[in-house]
């Protein structure tokens, strides 16, 4: 399969979009935390009296339409007023669980999968899910053409109706991953009825035709915990619980969203009684109240991976294409070092691009540094004087600064005999000069298309001409990687894929074409008296989760 989206900085993967951009930042001249308040109240005492929820956010929506949305809160937005067919856990990503459908069946050829609807499945509107719902979600998503319509193409061949409780998804390739993929919001299923009432359609000409784009922004269609009551752009969204769940309902009646671009501000906020979660706070802010008993703090690391990637073309450098300097390179860099002193421990350190807590990701994998076995592996080389260009995006990865991570990697190769040149380069360029396949070597991160391996595995190691793969920008073609990856995401034995990637997580160590150097943390703030707080390494908040 060859993928059309996504780069370096993931332009089309959602979290790498942001990171790589400074999701947290870029929304500086948002509404701040008065205004916020002023429009959508105090939640000091109604947080108790009415079970009402404060989350204090940096806005970053464009919209709420399930099969449009693509942005950070718009997926927090659509998890909590839509249901997936299948769905996970935030403490286990590999075991996929029952939803909307309620059982599945997956063909030995691995091309198709039946899903039985759970019958007492219904919309807030009061319509049954059916899998007519189904057939018309996926094909709208499809059909709009929208950023995040990728998860739609590539692999669906047919979708057939079998009865009102039964659907079948036939694709074009035996995929053992397609269950993880049906988790992701866009995948969400959507009231065909009350949409196609609202103008929204599935039509091939969805993307000239459907209208529903403007009620959906302020409306929710599906039938999750919540519905989305009111959106008011730079400022909050207010949440109410579905009086139609079908489900175990919520403990909060309802949930209110203030956009506060400053991560203090927010922490104040939950500190005041205003606010109970502060979404979007940093490493620095968040060590700054860690002992303080008003507030707790909840920390996970998150499944991005920040990198960096040495070119394999002996036309772009004829230095880094000598895989016994990348062999130098990779046991050179102090990755303790950037673990635990520049970021303070705000993460974990994958072994291969495949992040941990997917198949095949063993922490005892990772290379460890060994300055002696570096410079022998540079004086094997047989290449003298060894320097290369190192570029990286001039914005940060959310709280992480790639100049910071360039100059210790800088630090550290100059102990064997290896000199660095730092390239640091605006955001938008950077992204064209990845993309070119012309960059000797580049610090970046990726963030997630789906909870499973494949995704990892098929970026960093599938090579396609049209380009949007990572191993396309350093020119890494290795068919023999590609067979295995491609063997892995069409193995329906769960033990038999993860020995696999297994594999797959050894030949990218032993190629040293790329070294993780971390995956980074996620850090909500909440009130000390919130239960349940935690979230989905893809990002997404469940309020339903939660309670007092």
């Amino acid at each position: 399969m060859t993928r059309k989206f996504g780069t370096s900085l993931g332009l089309n993967s959602r979290r790498a979009t942001m990171s790589g951009f400074n999701r947290r930042q870029v929304l500086a001249g948002a509404v701040g935390g008065g205004l916020a308040l002023s429009r959508f109240g105090s939640g000091r005492v109604r947080a108790q009296d009415e079970k009402q929820l404060v989350v204090a956010y940096a806005e970053d929506i464009l919209t709420n339409d399930p099969q449009r949305a693509f942005e950070f809160y718009s997926w927090v937005i659509v998890a909590n007023t839509y249901d997936t067919l299948v769905t996970d856990t935030p403490e286990n990503l590999i075991d996929t669980l029952p939803l909307l459908a309620k059982s599945w069946d997956i063909a030995p050829d691995g091309q198709t999968y039946t899903f039985h609807l759970d019958p007492t499945a219904k919309f807030a509107s009061g319509n049954p899910v059916t899998a007519e719902d189904v057939k018309f979600s996926h094909q709208r998503l499809k059909n709009l053409k929208d950023v995040p319509g990728y998860y739609a193409d590539p692999w669906v061949e047919n979708i057939t109706v079998i009865d009102e409780h039964t659907v079948q998804l036939g694709l074009n390739k035996p995929m053992a991953y397609l269950l993880p993929v049906l988790t992701v919001v866009p995948l969400s299923i959507a009231d065909s009825k009350l949409i196609m009432e609202q103008g929204g359609n599935s039509n091939p000409d969805a993307d000239q035709t459907d209208t529903a784009k403007a009620w959906l922004d302020q409306h929710s269609a599906g039938s999750g915990p919540y519905v989305l009551s009111q959106w008011t752009p730079k400022s909050g969204f207010i949440l109410e619980r579905n009086p139609n769940f079908w489900r175990t309902p919520p403990y909060f009646d309802r949930i209110i969203g203030k956009s506060v671009s400053d991560p203090t501000a927010q922490i104040q906020l939950v500190l005041s009684g205003d606010a109970q979660i502060a979404m979007d706070v940093d490493y620095d802010t968040a060590d700054e109240f860690r002992d303080n008993p008003d507030i707790q703090i909840v920390e996970k690391p998150s499944v991005d991976l920040i990198y960096m990637a040495l070119n394999t073309s002996p036309e772009v450098s004829p230095t880094l294409a000598n895989k016994q300097v990348r062999q130098a390179i990779q046991y050179g860099i102090d990755y303790d070092g950037i673990v635990n002193g520049l970021m303070r421990g705000h993460g974990l350190r994958p072994p291969s691009p495949i992040v941990l807590g997917m198949l095949g990701a063993d922490p005892a994998m990772a290379v460890q540094r060994d300055v002696e076995r570096a410079k022998q592996f540079l004086a094997d080389s047989g290449v003298d004087n060894v320097s290369f260009p190192l570029s990286y995006p001039t914005n940060p990865f959310g709280s992480v600064d790639p100049a910071v991570l360039a100059a210790k990697i800088q630090a550290d190769l100059a102990e064997i005999g290896i000199t660095v040149e730092l390239r640091p380069v605006e955001s938008g360029v950077f992204s064209t000069e990845t993309l070119s396949g012309k960059l000797p070597a580049f610090v970046s991160l990726r963030g997630p298309d789906w909870p499973d391996a494949s995704g990892w595995a098929e970026m960093f190691g599938l090579h396609g001409p049209e380009g949007g793969f990572i191993s396309n920008h350093v020119n890494y073609d290795k068919p023999e990687l590609q067979k295995l990856i491609t063997e892995a995401g069409s193995t329906i034995d769960q033990q038999k894929r993860e020995e696999l990637y297994r594999q797959v997580s050894q030949m990218f160590i032993d190629d040293a074409v790329y070294m993780p150097l971390i995956q980074p943390s996620r850090v909500y703030i909440g009130s000390p008296q919130l239960k349940g707080l935690t979230f989905h390494p893809l990002d997404i908040m469940r309020f339903d989760l939660l309670s007092y």
